[in-house]
């Protein structure tokens, strides 16, 4: 926080709420006007929030969308009433809130600086004086004299962002105006932002940028469900909408409710104690140290009687196999067919099947995902797993297919719906990135499988897997695959010391420098001319 934010606060809000009247049709809010008996429900948009901000502070907001920023925002720009508590602002305010605000789309660039500004609050006079200024700033010379509906968005934000500060101001808020905005222009703004600040303007920015607000902001604060749940240092509050971000994620994909408004954390299930190590279970499948008992659960949450546990984890962390289930590389292995197998008919007898060609089986279930977990690196079930550490995902399957040589894979996807990685028995990695291929054998029965991953290195976000298991390389599309199920694991990933809105976070181990020459002599006119330039800078220009 900046000093002159221990003087008098520019912004004081004080239990501040806005309530929504909602009806469920029109009819209703006609009956309650003319009866006067209430047809409505009562929404909080706000709930009591209370919160300063100083002078020259920077101040962000997150949270989620309907988390009520802009209903804040609009609260204090005066552009909305509110229903409860009170608010004070010390000093004049210009607000970005919605791209477009009293501008025209038929009207030249250069007219809607006028016609803009002056809805903002601005005089003509300071408009026609700043009017060089905006155009200066906001790039668009070349277009200034063109319609306003010929400009795209990022030009418009452009536009309104130079019209709304072209005058210091005591108070400024922003309500994502630069998120159509392209990476230099942000760049300018921000720069912009930090240098009125400097000079006692106080700032309040809504974003979902976080890596932006984060290196941006003195303070951050959390809107949830209307309420105000954190407020305070950068980093740490956006850790936590982060992680409710991912809750929520995983909570949305599971169909159960995510963490209250008031941050309530989600508790986790106690970790599994380990049991003691055996032998190679049967099939091809490869379960470790706590595996049995993990496995066992799983089979007993999913009213499974389990046979004896045989899992094959002696020692440490990676799953050992049997000779039979490495599988070398065979150049020519793609170009084989699926072959056959036996399948187990409703009447229970063994059927042949031949899968060459890929025909279509997904349709007779043959293979069903009972339960799927994710666990970190204590073998405890969990959702939420740090960057760069080691995971396990655990699957209980069902299988009336005999079929050696199946393929099974894992997808990983994020919340944007892009594919962002795959693994899967025969083209899998090991941790140094060489070639970790197994063979897989489908029997009969409740089939446990698990996937190891040394360091899981996906950026902070919000993922989903997909599994799929094929009888072999033929495959095509969903409808030949044994079993596919899409969503079947949500789960988030954070990083503790950094807010980075990247896919994946590459291990890496840095060098401190070293000093290998000296620099080379500067010519005697250009060592005269950057003696110059120092002294200038040092003087201020006397």
């Amino acid at each position: 926080m900046s000093a002159a934010a221990s003087e008098s606060p520019a912004i004081s809000v004080r239990g501040l709420s806005k309530a929504y009247r909602v009806y469920d049709t029109p009819l209703d809010a006609l009956k309650e006007a003319l009866l006067h008996r209430p047809r409505h429900r009562s929404f909080l948009a706000l709930d009591d929030v209370s919160f300063d901000v100083g002078r020259g502070e920077r101040v962000g907001i997150v949270g989620a969308n309907g988390a009520g920023k802009s209903t804040l925002l609009r609260i204090l720009s005066g552009t909305l009433d509110h229903t409860g508590g009170s608010f004070g602002l010390a000093g004049r305010l210009r607000a970005v809130l919605e791209l477009g605000t009293g501008f025209h789309e038929e009207c030249t660039g250069r007219e809607n600086i006028l016609m803009g500004g002056l809805c903002m609050g601005y005089a003509r006079a300071e408009l026609v004086a700043r009017m060089d200024w905006v155009i200066e700033f906001s790039e668009l010379a070349r277009v200034i004299d063109q319609p306003l509906r010929t400009y795209s968005s990022g030009m418009k934000s452009r536009l309104m962002y130079a019209v709304a500060f072209c005058m210091p101001v005591e108070i400024m808020i922003v309500d994502e105006a630069l998120a159509t905005g392209d990476g230099s222009f942000v760049r300018k703004c921000t720069q912009h932002i930090v240098d009125l600040c400097s000079h006692g303007t106080t700032a309040l920015i809504v974003s979902h940028n976080l890596y932006f607000l984060e290196r941006l902001c003195d303070r951050v604060l959390y809107l949830r469900g209307g309420r105000l749940v954190a407020d305070g240092d950068p980093l740490a509050v956006c850790k936590r909408y982060e992680a409710d971000l991912g809750r929520d994620f995983v909570s949305s994909v599971a169909g159960a409710p995510g963490p209250a408004p008031g941050g309530t954390e989600r508790v986790l299930a106690a970790p599994v104690a380990p049991t003691a190590p055996a032998s190679s279970a049967a099939g091809g499948g490869t379960a470790g140290g706590s595996a049995a008992g993990e496995s066992a659960a799983l089979a007993a949450r999913a009213g499974i009687v389990a046979e004896p546990a045989a899992p094959a984890w002696p020692e440490g962390w990676l799953p050992a196999r049997a000779p039979d289930e490495l599988l070398a590389f065979d150049p020519d292995a793609r170009s084989r067919s699926n072959g056959a197998g036996e399948v187990l008919d409703e009447h229970g007898r063994w059927q042949a099947m031949d899968f060459s060609g890929a025909p279509p089986v997904c349709h007779l279930g043959l293979v069903r995902l009972r339960e799927i977990a994710l666990l970190d690196e204590q073998g405890r079930r969990t959702d939420v797993l740090a960057t760069g550490r080691p995971a396990r995902v655990r699957l209980l399957l069902e299988s009336r297919v005999r079929k050696r040589d199946v393929h099974v894979g894992l997808m990983i996807w994020n919340e944007r719906n892009a594919h962002v990685a795959t693994t899967t028995n025969v083209c899998a990695l090991d941790g140094a990135g060489r070639p970790d291929r197994t063979r897989l054998h489908l029997v009969e029965g409740v089939l446990s499988l698990e996937v190891a991953f040394p360091a899981l290195a996906l950026g902070a976000g919000r993922y989903w897997l997909k599994l799929g298991v094929s009888p072999g390389y033929e495959h095509f599309g969903n409808d030949d695959l044994l079993c596919s199920e899409s969503r079947c694991l949500a789960f988030a990933v954070t990083c503790e010391d950094h807010v980075q809105d990247v896919l994946y976070e590459p291990p890496s181990r840095w060098s401190g420098f070293t000093r290998i020459a000296a620099l080379p002599p500067a010519p005697e006119g250009h060592a005269r001319t950057a003696a110059g330039r120092a002294h200038t800078a040092a003087t201020g220009g006397a």
